[in-house]
Order: structure tokens, then C-alpha cells, then sequence
């Protein structure tokens, strides 16, 4: 069979899972710039076709903006209403805050012009999107992902093919999807604990922004397979080119070949409420769904 000549060709590690879902996000910013756009895994990279090129893409993604559903005012008020002691609000402040609080569980971000993708997929559960949430209830997941835009406009990029690997200085916390820099270590294993020491270690340059902003981007359509209701999720490859929505089919099996490779990863909890994707491990066989 032959394919179509990529236009775009990224090299990436398909047992981390933060790239593999990157992945997904760029075929969907590269559907969204040029429909028709059709992507695929081939040896060590994935390819896209597509009317247009990787530079081009990185270029309107970063002159695309990041905002939310609920009003920067909105969230600055909320934050400061979780903040204040339950007892001391006044009844005007408390349904403030619970109007507030209604707006942001229906909150979406909204990557502007030319994508205009609104990204929600937390709130899913359903299809076990729930589960991939790695920050924690109250934190605002745009003040996560601005950062991490802002480091993509930053970003020096040596070599196209290995942007995926490029790291950048990023003011904020990454969303752990990159599995690359999480560890199932515990803080007795290395003396301390990581996320208590964040204000102390400088890690902010060792961030891949590229990676943890695309795979925000690409589990809006793309879900891993849940693994019964346990914190464990497997996805699968796919070797001929597809659309957004058939590769969405393919990642969790819904379209299965012989040449599908199936990958398996786990939850590492940060915290009691946050989490981090850790690197995945090769499957045998085609999973159940349950």
C-alpha cells in the first residue's frame, strides 16, 4: 500500500505516554489548519499529511491565545472565596462562590483562531477521561496551561523532527503527562519528597511544553482504554493514515489490525488528589472492553 508523503515527521517515544497523546493533539491542530489532515506511526515517528508544515503549525499555535469559559475576574474571585474560611463568608459571598464554582464545573478552555478547540475532556467520565486528571480540584487548569503556551513561543527549536524532545523555561507546573519526568520513586526512596521541594528545585527548564500542551489538546478526542476501574489505561498504535476521528477509534481499539501495537500505563499519585502519568509498557494481545 501506498502512503501519502508526510508533510510533518516527529520522532517519538511511544511508551511515553505524554508524547503519544501529543501526537494526537498535533494531527488535531494540523485537521483543524488544513482538513483532511491524516496521521500515522511509522517506525520511531509520527507523520502527518497534511497541506502544511510543522513550522507553520508551532507558528499559529503560538499566536493562538488560551482562555476559559469562566472570566479571568471569575476565577480570580472564585480562588479568593475557596480561599476564605467557610464560617467567615456572609450569605451574599457563600452563593457567590457556589454560582461561581457552578460555572467552573462546566468550564472549558478555548484555543482561539484559526483552531477554535474547546477542551473539557476532564469532566468525562464516562470514558475514564476523569481518571487522566492530574491536578488537583482546585487548581485552574488554565493557569497551567498559559504558561505552557508560553513556553512553545519561547522554545528554541533545534531540530524539527525532535521537538517533542525540546524543553523550555515555563513559569508554572507542568500537567505530568510527560512520563519522561515522573518516577514511581516514593519520597523515601529519594530522601524527600518532590512535590514539596517544587519551590526549592529548579526544574522549570527541564519542562517539554510541546508535549504536555499536545497531550492536553489530544485527549479531547483521543482516550486511552480504561483497564477495569483501577488507575491503569492502554492505547494502541495504528501504521496507516487516518483522520482525527478514526485515529480517536483507533487509539482505544474500536478499529483493530494486526499491525496495532498496544501499550499499557498506570497512575503515579503525587499527592492524594494529584497524579502524573508514568511510562508505559508494551501489551501483548488485544485488551477487553469492559
Amino acid at each position: 500500500m501506498t502512503y501519502p508523503e508526510p508533510t510533518i515527521r516527529v520522532n517519538v517515544d511511544v511508551t511515553n505516554p505524554g508524547q503519544f497523546f501529543a501526537c494526537c493533539g498535533l494531527l488535531e491542530l494540523a485537521d483543524r489548519l488544513w482538513p483532511g489532515a491524516e496521521g500515522w506511526f511509522d517506525d520511531g515517528a509520527f507523520c502527518i499529511s497534511s497541506t502544511g508544515g510543522l513550522t507553520d503549525l508551532l507558528s499559529e499555535l503560538a499566536d493562538s491565545q488560551i482562555n476559559s469559559s469562566v472570566s479571568d475576574a471569575g476565577r480570580i474571585r472564585l480562588g479568593t472565596l475557596l480561599s476564605a474560611e467557610k464560617a467567615q463568608l456572609t450569605p451574599e459571598q457563600a452563593a457567590e462562590k457556589e454560582t461561581l464554582r457552578e460555572s467552573w464545573a462546566k468550564e472549558q478552555l478555548i484555543i482561539s483562531a484559526p483552531f477554535r478547540l474547546a477542551i473539557d475532556w476532564w469532566r468525562d467520565d464516562s470514558s475514564g477521561a476523569k481518571g487522566l486528571k492530574t491536578w488537583a480540584a482546585k487548581q485552574f487548569v488554565l493557569e497551567i496551561a498559559r504558561p505552557l503556551l508560553e513556553g512553545i513561543r519561547t522554545m528554541e527549536v533545534c531540530a524539527i523532527e525532535g521537538v517533542l524532545s525540546q524543553s523550555a523555561a515555563v513559569t508554572g507546573l507542568p500537567f505530568y503527562f510527560d512520563s519522561e519526568s515522573n518516577s514511581q520513586n516514593t519520597p523515601r526512596d529519594t530522601g524527600f519528597g518532590l512535590y514539596t521541594m517544587r519551590n526549592k528545585i529548579r526544574t522549570r527548564d527541564a519542562i517539554r511544553p510541546l508535549v504536555e500542551l499536545g497531550a492536553l489538546i489530544g485527549l479531547q478526542r483521543c482516550r486511552p482504554l480504561r483497564v477495569g476501574r483501577v488507575a491503569v489505561f492502554q492505547y494502541s498504535t495504528w501504521t496507516i493514515p487516518l483522520s482525527p476521528l478514526l485515529a480517536s477509534a483507533a487509539v482505544c481499539g474500536a478499529i483493530a489490525r494486526r499491525d496495532s501495537r498496544w501499550y499499557t500505563f498506570s497512575m503515579l499519585y503525587r499527592s492524594k488528589y494529584m497524579k502524573a502519568f508514568l511510562p508505559a509498557s508494551p501489551s501483548t494481545g488485544v485488551p477487553s472492553h469492559d
